[in-house]
């Protein structure tokens, strides 16, 4: 189960799958959820807990309310049930979706990355505005991003194209490393300033299973080991 599915995929359900988390959906989102399965909308993989038996997953989904803010959802769901799945977005693939005062630099990062041999991927809001066709964006809203590093010279490529255009847009997101652990980039480059030794530099981790405080070291080893 864990290598088929990393936090962040999109999959989608089968009748029967919306059959059992409906249950688990508020009463006030059921409507909604009804059009969310008959648009056949994808659900989003979120951290596994830790009890649930090997052939289920969680999901999330974030419904859109009339004054513009979003409540979030999360059920649980036999993996039986689950008709498609791929990973999260690639940014070059939603641009012409998101918001036009982001577009320039948003394609300048995504050409960045190009050149660096890095592809980009979106998360958050901005995916759920192209998956649905519904204005989940604002001008505040953060854009999620995270990129996968093959290698250090990736890991360190992409930091410094994310710190670049950060300054610019209002970006978050995630490094995930091989294997799935995933750290915020924000405060990993914040972690970059700090006069400690990498074995003792810890930062919260986030994996399809579990999340804990790692220390940096464990992390770029993952990058060493999957060479």
């Amino acid at each position: 189960m864990d290598l088929l599915f990393q936090r962040h995929d999109l999959v989608w359900l089968s009748t029967q799958g919306w059959e059992q988390i409906r249950p688990q959906i508020p009463l006030t989102w059921h409507s909604e959820s009804l059009r969310w399965q008959y648009s056949d909308w994808p659900l989003v993989v979120t951290r596994r807990d830790h009890h649930l038996p090997a052939e289920q997953l969680n999901l999330g989904l974030v419904f859109l309310q009339p004054d513009g803010s979003t409540q979030a959802c999360r059920v649980t769901v036999s993996s039986h049930h689950i008709t498609g799945h791929q990973p999260c977005l690639a940014l070059h693939s939603i641009l012409s979706h998101l918001l036009p005062e982001w577009q320039p630099g948003l394609q300048a990062l995504h050409q960045a990355g190009r050149e660096a041999g890095i592809t980009f991927r979106v998360y958050g809001l901005a995916a759920w505005q192209f998956l649905t066709g519904l204005p989940y964006l604002q001008p505040d809203t953060e854009i999620r991003l995270l990129f996968r590093p093959q290698d250090q010279e990736h890991l360190v490529s992409g930091l410094t194209i994310l710190r670049h255009f950060s300054n610019s847009l209002p970006l978050r997101g995630e490094i995930v490393f091989p294997g799935g652990a995933a750290v915020s980039w924000r405060e990993w480059l914040i972690s970059d300033t700090v006069a400690e030794s990498l074995h003792s530099q810890k930062i919260l981790m986030k994996a399809f299973r579990q999340q804990k405080l790692v220390s940096r070291y464990s992390l770029l080893q993952l990058l060493k080991s999957a060479q």
